[in-house]
């Protein structure tokens, strides 16, 4: 049982994550606003190895080579790591019996890593406040990581489907 909910976890914010990730080409291509550069979250990760944590802003400091695969490579990680928060909030049982509202909770919970910690760093300000447009930018924050979390509950959903074939 705990293997099997490590894998469904996994499985799970992988799944979250690409449904996020499709939300964002959406937005990018139908409704033209910019997608997220992962670069960037690379950039600012590679950066902490060498001793900087804070940025005047992200796009300033130098790029770093690999900082796309490492930016990508962090971006599921961290849906992954995030996938974990509904049991945290109803149970592991929930990875078989899912609750949209425990999705979407995760979703938004998720929301106090990129306002309080990846955006303050990058010089971006606590929760895009030193952005062009923050009320904009905390507002598509929202929306995305409220995809992030029905795409936790589709993912799960789709997993109990395939698992009672």
């Amino acid at each position: 049982m705990h293997n099997e909910l490590i894998f469904r976890t996994f499985l799970t914010g992988m799944g979250a994550t690409l449904i996020m990730d499709v939300w964002t080409l959406f937005q990018k291509h139908v409704l033209s606003l910019p997608a997220l550069n992962y670069a960037l979250v690379g950039r600012g990760f590679l950066w902490m190895w060498r001793g900087k944590f804070i940025h005047n802003t992200i796009a300033e400091t130098p790029p770093v080579c690999g900082e796309k695969t490492v930016g990508w490579v962090i971006h599921y990680f961290t849906g992954i790591f995030f996938a974990f928060i509904p049991a945290g909030l109803s149970g592991a049982n929930w990875f078989w019996q899912p609750s949209i509202m425990v999705g979407l909770l995760t979703g938004i919970l998720s929301l106090v890593a990129p306002l309080l910690i990846m955006q303050p760093s990058f010089g971006f300000g606590i929760a895009a406040a030193k952005t062009p447009h923050p009320q904009r930018a905390r507002f598509l924050s929202f929306l995305t990581h409220l995809v992030y979390g029905f795409g936790l509950y589709i993912t799960v959903k789709v997993i109990v489907a395939w698992s009672s074939m």
